[in-house]
């Protein structure tokens, strides 16, 4: 599965930090893994439009003041690193990376995950 990676998509908070909303997205494609970061260019200025409708951001932790769990989504890829060639992921790869999707959500505590 990680053959041809560059680096995983995995940014998961340093601390518990609350989270509402868990977004899950495809497996990352390669301007994000380029950038290490789900959700990226196009589709990820889409999500933010849809998410800023119902009243929430996307949780960053490089950002500064933060809304409140309610207001924020976290955002990531089901899997951690770019198949070499784009397709759903199968049992296995899910399993590989699910360890990484549990520690997430125990991280999060969401209420919503999409």
């Amino acid at each position: 599965m990680c053959l041809g990676r560059r680096t995983p998509v995995l940014a998961p908070p340093a601390q518990p930090i609350a989270c509402d909303w868990l977004v899950l997205g495809d497996p990352p494609d390669e301007l994000e893994e380029r950038a290490g970061r789900p959700f990226v260019e196009e589709a990820g200025q889409l999500l933010d439009n849809m998410l800023r409708a119902v009243g929430v951001k996307r949780w960053d932790h490089a950002a500064g003041a933060s809304p409140s769990a309610a207001e924020r989504a976290y955002l990531t890829p089901v899997l951690k690193c770019r198949p070499a060639l784009m397709r759903a992921p199968d049992a296995t790869e899910l399993s590989t990376c699910a360890h990484f999707l549990r520690r997430e959500i125990a991280l999060t505590q969401p209420k919503v995950i999409l």
